[in-house]
């Protein structure tokens, strides 16, 4: 399967997958009310590709998926509490699979392929919504991993004004953990900083998440400590199940002392070498992270989170 932004030559094949998915699924409990050249309609289609919203899944050269994601939402988008309000966020618009080849995860991959570019281009969250009695579609976006927010009345044309469940993914949230797990996962890691102009690397093990960033400890007694005063960036190498981890950003002294202490309640064997109040523990988190995720086995996956 082949992941990209439609191009002008696609609109046949994108028009006729939305409308022959209507014509064989407008009977079913969890149909949408999409109508053949309303929604979406023609016009509707060549924009988003024009603009470059609309993306799809190939294979072969065949449209098996399609969605619009932009950053475009009907004015109730305002009423939803969302977590992530602030830009750039992504809303899903119209996301379609081929009836044919429903059931074979192809509107997974396609989701998976959004979250992943999207991460990649500084976006900070997914926002969309599911009308109330397509319970088919929220089954599928819990299981990609997305939150319920809330119950919305939008107005929609092709259907009028309907209750919608809304739905957000926050991804700099989700390729944080992804990054945390994996640091755990492999147990040790190696920081790598510079001293002058020589580089200085050395085995670590702690990575804690406290108040939604990406913590590391050590001492300020150690000159990994002086490095990182003196220079902050510094890059993270770990590898496991042949697969390896490079994160790469800025490293901020956080001098509270609760920020100090959820680190030694996450790793309770620090406790015998360090505690919150005796001026040598030190924690950092990580700031303008791009984590790239490398095998022999897939293409390098970029993931980034602040």
């Amino acid at each position: 399967m082949f992941f990209t932004k439609a191009d002008k030559e696609d609109f046949e094949q994108v028009q006729k997958l939305y409308w022959n998915l209507i014509d064989k699924s407008q009977d079913e409990e969890s149909f949408p009310g999409w109508k053949k050249g309303v929604y979406q309609s023609d016009d509707l289609i060549r924009q988003n590709i024009e603009c470059g919203y609309m993306y799809v899944l190939k294979d072969d050269g065949i449209i098996r998926a399609c969605a619009i994601c932009n950053p475009y939402a009907n004015e109730e988008y305002k009423q939803v509490p969302w977590k992530v309000n602030e830009g750039p966020v992504w809303i899903i618009h119209t996301l379609a699979v081929d009836y044919d080849s429903r059931g074979c995860g192809v509107g997974r991959d396609l989701v998976r392929n959004i979250i992943r570019f999207a991460g990649e281009n500084g976006i900070k969250a997914l926002h969309l919504d599911v009308i109330s009695h397509n319970k088919a579609a929220e089954t599928f976006y819990r299981k990609l991993g997305f939150t319920y927010v809330s119950t919305q009345t939008i107005f929609y044309g092709v259907v009028g004004s309907k209750k919608f469940k809304m739905f957000e993914y926050i991804i700099q949230e989700a390729n944080m953990e992804r990054v945390v797990k994996f640091l755990k996962e492999a147990e040790t890691y190696y920081l790598a900083t510079v001293e002058g102009d020589q580089p200085r690397v050395r085995p670590f093990g702690t990575a804690h998440v406290f108040e939604g960033r990406l913590y590391i400890q050590t001492g300020k007694s150690k000159d990994v400590s002086k490095q990182i005063h003196a220079n902050p960036k510094v890059e993270i190498c770990a590898f496991k199940d042949g697969e390896w981890l490079r994160l790469a950003g800025e490293l901020v002294e956080d001098d509270r002392r609760e920020a100090r202490q959820s680190m030694l309640d996450a790793y309770p064997s620090l406790q015998n070498m360090y505690s919150a109040d005796e001026g040598n523990t030190e924690v950092f988190y990580f700031k303008n992270a791009v984590a790239t995720f490398s095998s022999f086995t897939h293409e390098p996956q970029i993931v980034k989170f602040n």
